[in-house]
């Protein structure tokens, strides 16, 4: 503190402070990963060892001096100092098969224990989960969620989707409903298939099973102003996202029906592209802290045509195997991350190939060719 200034000076550094509860804190935030190779450390505290009573009487040593400290605590602030308990790493390296005293204790050191088992007698079998936020991935910032509609079914049979948007690494997943009322299950299904953020940003009217999700998940509830849209990070995002879309399904010429996937495609690209709005880095980056992989997005274009092998057709038979289907995205869940969507022409059902072959479709063009020369008059 400076002058009565609410900062701090060191080495011409001018850190600024806040008031939080009478308290003054210091704003942080996660630092990017150029900033963790570039900006220069500061240590605000001395190296000095602190020892209070040497500022005290020259002879009440550091037993006298906490045992004074515990009786102005009890007797003016009636309050109780609880001390960490460091875990003994003997006690728990039978359980690891005894790596190494030192080994162990960095583990215990970088990771929690936070689970329990509640036993009950008689013994009782339980049907909800006991810790339900351990099974899931915690995701260390906030979204956004909104609902959109459209007007044709799509071939999943969904008529709208519940979109979740990342406040901080701009990531965006899309989550299909046949109706508003599967905004619950949908929650659910982005908890599962990416993790639980800190909080979520979302309108007042949701139901109550929305709402028992959130607390089970200890999941912190945000708002938005009641006719301010635009305070819902999602909301801004989806916008961006719409006019990729329709652009998407305009020159692809795919059928209305193949709008869900046309979503999931548009936000799929959105997650591998770099931002500038992040420092160019990749939205899945800077929410996961790894490198994402592109090599599945780089094969085809939304709706291309493509011969995908039928395993259930029979042998021998005229033709070969190979059906012709259009590409649909990847089936980012399925197989080793180099699986996709594709939609059967012939029975219009989705399914799921990790290989098909592209080459076939310029030989019948070339065959197609061919034909229509040979038919025209002389």
């Amino acid at each position: 503190m400076t002058r009565g200034a609410a900062t701090i000076i060191v080495d011409d550094y001018v850190i600024p402070m806040t008031m939080v509860d009478s308290m003054m804190t210091i704003k942080i935030r996660r630092p990017t990963k150029h900033e963790r190779f570039t900006c220069p450390l500061i240590e605000l505290t001395s190296d000095i060892p602190w020892h209070p009573e040497e500022y005290t009487e020259p002879e009440l040593s550091s037993e006298d001096y906490n045992e004074l400290v515990d009786q102005f605590e009890e007797r003016h602030l009636n309050i109780k100092r609880t001390e960490r308990i460091v875990p003994d790493p003997a006690e728990y390296s039978k359980y690891f098969l005894f790596p190494g005293e030192n080994v162990m204790k960095k583990t215990l050191q970088n990771a929690t224990r936070y689970g329990s088992i509640n036993m009950r007698i008689p013994m009782r079998q339980h049907y909800k989960a006991r810790n339900p936020l351990l099974s899931q991935r915690r995701i260390l910032e906030p979204y956004a969620t909104d609902t959109w509609f459209s007007t044709t079914t799509s071939y999943e049979g969904y008529n709208c989707a519940q979109i979740f948007a990342g406040v901080k690494s701009k990531t965006v997943s899309q989550y299909g409903m046949k109706s508003e009322t599967d905004g619950p299950a949908a929650l659910l299904n982005f908890f599962r298939q990416e993790g639980v953020p800190l909080s979520i940003i979302r309108e007042m009217q949701t139901s109550k099973l929305w709402k028992d999700y959130c607390r089970n998940y200890w999941l912190k509830d945000r708002f938005i102003e009641p006719y301010h849209s635009n305070q819902n990070s999602a909301e801004r995002m989806m916008s961006p996202q719409k006019e990729k879309l329709s652009r998407l399904m305009k020159q692809s010429g795919c059928e209305p029906q193949a709008w869900f996937r046309a979503a999931c495609h548009v936000a799929d690209i959105n997650n591998h592209t770099a931002n500038s709005s992040i420092e160019y880095q990749t939205p899945l980056e800077v929410r996961d802290d790894e490198t994402p992989n592109i090599s599945s997005l780089v094969e085809h274009e939304f709706w291309d045509l493509v011969y995908f092998q039928d395993p259930t057709a029979n042998f021998p038979l005229q033709g070969g195997n190979e059906r012709l289907g259009c590409w649909l995205g990847r089936a980012s869940d399925y197989g080793d991350k180099m699986a996709y969507f594709i939609l059967d022409l012939d029975t219009q059902q989705m399914l799921v190939r990790a290989w098909f072959d592209q080459q076939g479709i310029l030989i019948d063009q070339m065959k197609a060719v061919k034909s229509n020369s040979r038919q025209k008059p002389k």
